[in-house]
Parts: C-alpha cells; sequence; structure tokens
C-alpha cells in the first residue's frame, strides 16, 4: 500500500509491503528532501509497531495524510502460511 501525506508544501510517500523472496514486511518513505528509507521486519508484530509509531511521528510533526491509500498489487504475501517469522 502507498499512503500520501502533505506539510505545507511538502510531500511524503509511505510504501508498506511484503518482499516474498526474503520474507519480510517492508516500509519504504520517500521524503521530501528526495531521500528514500527501508527498512524491514521479520514479522507482522514487529512491522504493526513500527507503523504505529510512524503514524504518531508523523502526527507530531504536523503531517497530513492526503487522500486514502493505494493498493499495490505486488505487495502482498504469496501463501497463507501461519508463519510470519522469517528464518
Amino acid at each position: 500500500m502507498i499512503w500520501f501525506f502533505t506539510r505545507d508544501a511538502e510531500k511524503l510517500k509511505a510504501e508498506t509491503r511484503f518482499d516474498n523472496e526474503t520474507r519480510e514486511y517492508v516500509l519504504t518513505l520517500h521524503w521530501p528532501d528526495g531521500r528514500s528509507q527501508t527498512e524491514r521486519f521479520p514479522n507482522t508484530a514487529a512491522f504493526q509497531r513500527r507503523v504505529g509509531a510512524l503514524k504518531g511521528q508523523l502526527e507530531a510533526e504536523r503531517w497530513q495524510q492526503d487522500g486514502p491509500p493505494m493498493f499495490v498489487r505486488d505487495g502482498w504475501r504469496d501463501s497463507d502460511d501461519d508463519d510470519e517469522t522469517v528464518h
């Protein structure tokens, strides 16, 4: 999924997806100054904690969500197995 945020004239893009090759959850932030920051998580719990913390950070920094998130077709898990931890 891709979320867009604005603050004054600045724009920020946050992408979340599942990397089926490495079996990791991925969060990539594209900052207004051109930097990209990618973080990887071995399980759903760690990923959800980080996304929650990011929401709080963005709110504290006065970022506002700009429209609904976009769904990215290739960002989903390939299988439904119950093991969400990377080995």
